[in-house]
């Protein structure tokens, strides 16, 4: 998931944007997509490893590895961080 560029926008924001954009992201106006919320929370927590099967246990914990679905809702999270 480093290689994501949502993955690369988070190393390089400042902590006051990230912190905007956490509102932004939980705006029922932007994105009613809970997996989105829950997938920002998991890339924003300080010291995350950013590793596509423990992403996607945070997210989904009782569904098995789906790579299409995280990577689907990897666009949708950098949906939100461009608008």
């Amino acid at each position: 998931m480093k290689e994501t560029q949502v993955w690369k926008i988070f190393q390089t924001m400042p902590d006051l944007k990230r912190r905007r954009l956490k509102k932004w992201v939980r705006s029922p106006f932007v994105n009613h997509r809970p997996d989105v919320v829950l997938l920002f929370d998991y890339l924003s927590k300080p010291g995350c490893k950013a590793e596509r099967t423990t992403a996607f246990s945070k997210v989904w914990p009782d569904r098995p590895y789906d790579d299409d679905l995280l990577r689907q809702t990897l666009h949708w999270l950098l949906e939100c961080v461009r608008s």
